[in-house]
C-alpha cells in the first residue's frame, strides 16, 4: 500500500498544475493523510459524488466501480466523469458559436441597411444567436456531478446562469417583438435584460476563473480574469453615459461635458470591439482545453478499472479492487 500511496502522489506531481493564491484547493492534498492506504477524509467520487470515505485506495466505488485512488490524484477535469467534461466543452464551442453568428450576421446584415429595416436586423441577429448562445452558457455552467469545486464557486455559477437566462430572455422579448408593444415594455425590458447579462457574465466568467484551475493550462484563469475586469470596467463607463444622459448632463455643464460623453462614448464602442475579440480568443482556448480534458479523461475511463499506465506513463495504484463495504453516500 506505501507504493500505491507513493505512485498516486508521483502521479499528482506530474499533472499538478502552478498554484496561485487564493487557488481552489486540490483535495489530492488529502492523500497525506491516507499513509495507510485508507481514505480517511471525505472523498467524493469523481463520477457519482459517492463519498469513499473508509475506502481503500486500491477499492472501487460501491455505487459506479469508479476507482477510488482518483480521490488522491487531484480535482483535476481529466479525472471527472468525461460527459460532464464533454458537455463543459460543448457548451464552450456553442457559445463560440452563438457570439461569432451575432456578430458576423450584424456586421453583414449592417451592410444592407438600407434595404432591410434595422428591426429585421435585429430579429435575424437575434434568431441566431441567442439559442446556441444560451444552450453554451448552460452547458457551462452546469455542476459537476461529483459536486467537487461547488464550495469555491457555486454562488458565481448559480448567480450567472440564472442572470443570464433572465437576460438573454428579456433581450430576446424585446427585440423580437420588434418594438411594437407599450411604450414602456421595450426600453424597460432592454434595461432589465443588460443589467441581467452584465451581472451575469461576470458571475460566469469569475466562475469559469476558478473551474480553469481543474485544467493543465495556467494561461486560462488569466484570460477569464482578463475578460471579466475589461466586462466590468465596460459596465461601469456605460452606466456612467446611462446617468449622464438621464441627467441631461449636456444642458447642465455645456459642451465641455458633452465633449467628455462623446469621447466616452468612442472609447466604450472601441473597448467593446476588443472586448469581443478577447471572449473569442478566450471561448476558443477554453474549447480546446476542455475537448482535451474530455479526451483525458474518455481514456481512462475506457479500462476496466482505469488500471496500468495513464496518459503521462503514470502507474496507476492498484487494478480492480474488490468493492468495498464501507463509504457513505454523500447523496443520501
Amino acid at each position: 500500500m506505501d507504493k500505491s500511496m507513493s505512485l498516486s502522489r508521483q502521479y499528482e506531481t506530474s499533472r499538478a498544475p502552478p498554484r496561485a493564491r487564493g487557488e481552489l484547493p486540490l483535495a489530492g492534498r488529502a492523500a497525506s493523510h491516507a499513509e495507510d492506504g485508507l481514505i480517511d477524509f471525505d472523498a467524493p467520487c469523481r463520477r457519482c459524488g459517492y463519498n469513499l470515505r473508509g475506502l481503500q485506495l486500491n477499492q472501487d466505488c460501491p455505487e459506479c466501480s469508479a476507482p477510488a485512488w482518483t480521490v488522491a490524484a487531484g480535482e483535476f477535469l481529466s479525472l471527472s466523469d468525461p460527459r460532464w467534461v464533454a458537455g463543459l466543452a460543448r457548451g464552450a464551442h456553442a457559445t463560440l458559436l452563438g457570439l461569432s453568428l451575432a456578430v458576423l450576421s450584424a456586421i453583414v446584415l449592417a451592410c444592407f441597411h438600407a434595404a432591410y429595416s434595422w428591426t429585421l436586423v435585429r430579429v435575424i441577429v437575434v434568431m441566431l444567436a441567442i439559442p446556441p448562445y444560451g444552450c453554451g452558457m448552460w452547458l457551462l455552467t452546469t455542476p459537476d456531478p461529483s459536486g467537487l469545486g461547488e464550495a469555491s464557486y457555486a454562488s458565481a455559477r448559480r448567480i450567472g446562469r440564472a442572470a443570464l437566462c433572465i437576460g438573454l430572455l428579456g433581450a430576446g422579448i424585446a427585440v423580437a417583438s420588434g418594438w411594437t408593444g407599450p411604450g414602456w415594455l421595450d426600453p424597460t425590458l432592454f434595461t432589465t435584460s443588460g443589467l441581467a447579462l452584465i451581472v451575469g457574465h461576470v458571475a460566469v466568467l469569475l466562475y469559469l476563473g476558478k473551474l480553469c484551475r481543474r485544467v493543465q493550462d495556467a494561461v486560462l484563469p488569466q484570460w477569464a480574469r482578463l475578460v471579466r475586469v475589461g466586462m466590468a470596467l465596460l459596465a461601469i463607463l456605460l452606466t456612467g453615459m446611462m446617468v449622464a444622459v438621464m441627467l441631461d448632463v449636456s444642458r447642465l455643464a455645456g459642451e465641455i461635458m458633452m465633449g467628455v460623453f462623446l469621447a466616452g462614448l468612442a472609447i466604450w464602442i472601441g473597448g467593446f470591439g476588443i472586448l469581443i475579440l478577447l471572449c473569442i480568443s478566450f471561448l476558443m482556448r477554453l474549447g480546446m482545453v476542455l475537448s482535451r480534458e474530455a479526451q483525458v479523461a474518455r481514456s481512462r475511463r475506457a479500462g476496466a478499472a482505469w488500471g496500468g499506465a495513464d496518459d503521462h506513463g503514470v502507474d496507476r495504484p492498484g487494478g480492480r479492487g474488490g468493492r468495498a463495504q464501507s463509504g457513505t453516500d454523500t447523496h443520501s
